[in-house]
């Protein structure tokens, strides 16, 4: 140990090494998303009142910080308020969808997004975008392709009504019985997956099923390794722009559609659940069980699924 007076250097440069060592690993984590980018995309329909706040909550900063790339892409779906103008001077680059729908809408943006990965959410505030950088950060490290939200995991107690919950809860049980769609939230429009899998799919749905089309090509057809997490879904801001019963017997007709139009798809994951639970997650029995909480399928189809009601 050397001294110069009073004072032991050894020590001194010890910590000088071990700040030099996680500065080091800070590095090589930002490194491995250095020049990715992320598309963060929204729809929007006469949402002029709250859009500026949402973009506002994307945490921006957090992606650069990690080493994405982001931009924000807003497609005004034909709105009459202004939302365009007023998402533009938020920061957001704005395309324009002038054929209404949904599934119009998010086909656009898929076209016009230049990011390596998208990540949705709705323009109304409902859905956490402090939240996506960890789950970009999650897809890219654990090597999947697409990760769902389920918003039954937490939500606030106006986020929902009652008939909405009872009508999402009954195509997601129909979800599971036609496709052995392995999430519990068949209907979350909060997704996060690499663009090269929209070249793959065959997106047909022009409104609102296109959610549930979405995770059906992914996990079903194309066998991604997906997983799905939980989110805590807010009360929207503005006015509902949903219609209940036209777009639940939609989503409805559209499963029926999809389900006896399209090539069978082969097996997924099993949804029978057990009683016990693992790291936050439901553990599920299936044929292809890998380890515990986790369900291994064909194709590497690893999908985990987070807490639900069970069947």
């Amino acid at each position: 140990m050397s001294q110069v007076g009073s004072i032991t250097i050894e020590p001194v440069l010890d910590e000088v090494e071990c700040i030099a060592e996680a500065l080091s690993h800070f590095t090589e984590s930002k490194n491995d998303f250095e020049g990715q980018m992320v598309s963060v995309l929204m729809p929007a329909l006469n949402e002029a009142e709250c859009i500026s706040a949402v973009i506002s909550s994307i945490p921006i900063d957090e992606f650069a910080a990690r080493g994405f790339n982001i931009e924000v892409l807003v497609v005004d779906n034909g709105s009459t308020d202004g939302t365009g103008e007023v998402a533009g001077n938020a920061g957001a680059r704005v395309v324009t969808e002038p054929k209404k729908g949904y599934g119009n809408a998010y086909r656009r943006g898929f076209a016009e997004a230049k990011g390596d990965i998208i990540c949705t959410l709705d323009a109304d505030g409902t859905y956490p975008a402090s939240m996506l950088p960890d789950i970009v950060e999650r897809l890219v490290k654990g090597d999947l392709d697409f990760i769902s939200t389920n918003r039954f995991a937490s939500m606030h107690n106006e986020a929902m009504s009652p008939i909405n919950r009872l009508g999402n809860s009954l195509l997601n049980f129909i979800s599971r019985t036609l496709f052995r769609l392995p999430f519990r939230d068949s209907q979350s429009g909060m997704w996060i997956f690499r663009k090269d899998l929209i070249g793959r799919m065959d997106l047909q749905s022009s409104g609102m099923s296109l959610s549930q089309e979405i995770k059906i090509e992914a996990a079903c057809r194309l066998k991604a390794r997906c997983i799905e997490v939980p989110i805590y879904y807010e009360k929207r801001m503005g006015l509902p722009k949903l219609n209940r019963w036209r777009d639940g017997f939609g989503n409805l007709f559209h499963l029926m559609r999809k389900r006896f139009t399209w090539e069978k798809p082969g097996k997924s994951a099993s949804v029978s659940a057990t009683s016990q639970g693992f790291g936050g997650y439901q553990q599920f029995q299936s044929p292809y069980l890998s380890y515990h909480g986790t369900v291994s399928v064909p194709h590497s189809n690893n999908v985990i699924l987070s807490p639900g009601s069970q069947d």
